[in-house]
């Protein structure tokens, strides 16, 4: 049985590191232990697709309490 779990990751500027954004990839996957294995091969290619970005920081499940919540 799929479920949709969310990939969150913050990814910063790579020029300017202290510029960064809390971004969410939507994953179906059976579980939270499925979101982890897949989680590294998709946002690898959201880097492709950004390559002026990169992540610092990555998890599995819920959003973020609010804005100031570190990942």
């Amino acid at each position: 049985m799929s479920g949709v779990f969310f990939l969150y990751f913050t990814a910063c500027v790579s020029s300017a590191p202290d510029t960064c954004e809390t971004q969410r990839l939507p994953l179906e996957v059976a579980d939270a232990e499925s979101c982890l294995v897949v989680a590294q091969p998709n946002l690898a290619r959201w880097v492709e697709g950004h390559p002026t970005y990169r992540i610092t920081a990555w998890r599995c499940g819920s959003p973020p309490r609010g804005a100031s919540t570190r990942i």
